[in-house]
């Protein structure tokens, strides 16, 4: 093939899966790099955390994690849908940037950006969700982040919750986390970020004065939390990237807020951050939408587009659909309006036309699993290496201590 141009080239190897063949080759030849790095990536889709469990045991010392890729179905027949993401024919398995850890916490994956994703883990029985690691599954390329536990205050660390998201405007990919410990009747809140390059944890000057149990996310440039079903009054607490500070975002409306015994989570759902409420009955989505109606005082100097979106004057909440007697965790939206949700270890569709929800998968469960957990993700070439963080992957003769 030395003797082929490389328009041809480009013809074969942009044939190959992302992933497997073609990534697997950029580290073998540097024509063949140069050109599969300057490959359009169109490959949009989810990223699979698949847990196996011994013998049924749930023991951190027996069970082992796999990590997938599946593209989005869209362009698939939805009556061939049965089986899709149930084997090896849909699902790409992330091999080569595999590396072996143990974890109390069941949802490793908290968040997918640029073709980075971020991986937590429980450091022991007490220290909750810790920050663990960066990876590109594509390239294989991974980073360990350090430790801090030392650093978070007086106590031990009772709660812990983590985000991940990337700052345009400075061209940086952040990890946040809260870290609480509880003493008596009130607790201790401190914000930590890592700037991926900086190879330090920062302490960032605020007060928090919510718990947020769950996982940050990830959307239209900034990190958004959603306080825990304990508190009186509903919550929504938004972190700017840029100038990593705190502000609250407007609510949905009264209907959602006065409802009772119902589970409320956000979640990135059709590239909108969505408000996600569940009862006994039902399941409602709210979408934080930009309203048609443009600003007058959209392209003027005064005009803050940031400020637009936290004050809600050209954003609103909009409920986009429900589900009826739908009891599992939503994570996509597609285009051909069904809604995929994923329970234990399997995958549901809900169609919205029909108000119809089956399983997909005739027996069996996700690859063999026990459980598992998907969040939206975008293949890329995005380079740790190129960040001056100690890494590890293809090329890489050093083993990380996990």
């Amino acid at each position: 093939m030395e003797n082929l141009g490389n328009d041809v080239l480009e013809n074969i190897l942009f044939r190959l899966p992302l992933g497997t063949a073609s990534s697997q080759d950029k580290r073998v030849c540097k024509s063949w790099k140069t050109i599969l790095t300057n490959r359009p990536n169109k490959e949009v889709g989810y990223h699979f955390a698949c847990r196996y469990y011994k013998y049924g045991c749930r023991n951190n010392k027996t069970n082992k994690i796999k990590l997938y890729f599946g593209v989005e179905y869209d362009h698939i027949d939805s009556n061939k849908m049965t089986n899709y993401y149930y084997s090896c024919e849909t699902l790409m398995e992330m091999e080569h940037c595999r590396f072996a850890f143990t974890s109390y916490q069941d949802d490793i994956l908290v968040g997918s950006c640029n073709g980075l994703v971020y991986l937590q883990k429980d450091v022991s029985t007490i220290h909750k969700a810790e920050p663990f690691s960066i990876c590109n599954p594509l390239t294989g390329e991974f980073i360990i982040l350090k430790a801090n536990l030392s650093r978070v205050m007086d106590g031990e660390p009772k709660q812990v919750s983590n985000a991940f998201g990337y700052c345009q405007s400075t061209n940086e990919y952040k990890v946040v986390r809260i870290v609480y410990t509880f003493k008596s009747n009130w607790q201790l809140s401190r914000v930590q970020v890592y700037t991926i390059g900086s190879n330090e944890w920062r302490d960032i000057e605020t007060c928090i004065d919510h718990i947020f149990f769950a996982s940050g996310i990830f959307a239209n440039g900034v990190l958004h939390w959603l306080n825990n079903g304990f508190e009186e009054r509903k919550h929504i607490a938004v972190f700017d990237l840029e100038d990593e500070k705190f502000r609250a975002l407007p609510l949905p409306p009264t209907e959602v807020l006065d409802r009772r015994l119902v589970s409320d989570v956000l979640n990135f759902l059709g590239g909108n951050l969505c408000w996600v409420q569940r009862d006994s009955c039902s399941t409602d989505i709210w979408a934080y939408k930009r309203s048609n109606t443009s600003n007058p005082r959209c392209g003027t100097e005064e005009y803050d587009q940031k400020r637009d979106y936290y004050s809600g004057n050209s954003w609103n909440w909009v409920k986009e659909f429900s589900m009826c007697q739908c009891y599992h965790e939503p994570f996509a939206i597609t285009k051909t309006n069904q809604v995929l949700l994923s329970g234990g270890k399997n995958i549901y569709r809900y169609d919205l036309k029909t108000r119809t929800i089956s399983k997909l998968g005739d027996d069996g469960s996700v690859m063999g699993s026990s459980r598992i957990q998907v969040i939206h993700h975008a293949n890329s070439y995005v380079s740790l290496k190129d960040f001056g963080e100690t890494w590890y992957g293809p090329g890489c003769s050093a083993v990380p201590q996990t």
